[in-house]
């Protein structure tokens, strides 16, 4: 397997979390939790795949994507109140941290000179 689809099924996992987490939040039903999750953990490689014309879809030809967003699901509901916790604690903090640093004058200077906004 290779590293680019290591990280594709890692990062549909995690996606995965984050919509269980969001849509128990906002206490949905389970169709709504099972939508939301697999809509938020393949949509945008969806619609990527449309725009160029692959067909099937990365997710249909590849199980592994399914059985990721599921594993997603079951690991969220046996974990929700450490994962919880983590989300509450832990994000905003590295967010905050994140946006002063991308405000720096030092990182605004290297965006300018790298000639990537013009």
């Amino acid at each position: 397997m290779e590293l680019l689809s290591i990280i594709a099924i890692i990062s549909v996992f995690v996606f995965s979390i984050s919509a269980t987490l969001q849509s128990i939040q906002k206490r949905y039903d389970m169709f709504g939790i099972a939508f939301v999750t697999f809509v938020t953990s393949v949509g945008g490689g969806t619609v990527r795949d449309l725009l160029l014309g692959c067909h099937p879809l990365f997710w249909m030809e590849d199980p592994t994507f399914v059985i990721a967003i599921l594993t997603g699901v079951f690991s969220t509901f046996v974990f929700k109140r450490k994962m919880l916790i983590l989300k509450q604690t832990k994000q905003p903090d590295s967010a905050k941290k994140f946006i002063e640093y991308m405000q720096t004058d030092e990182v605004k200077k290297i965006i300018s000179t790298s000639g990537y906004l013009n």
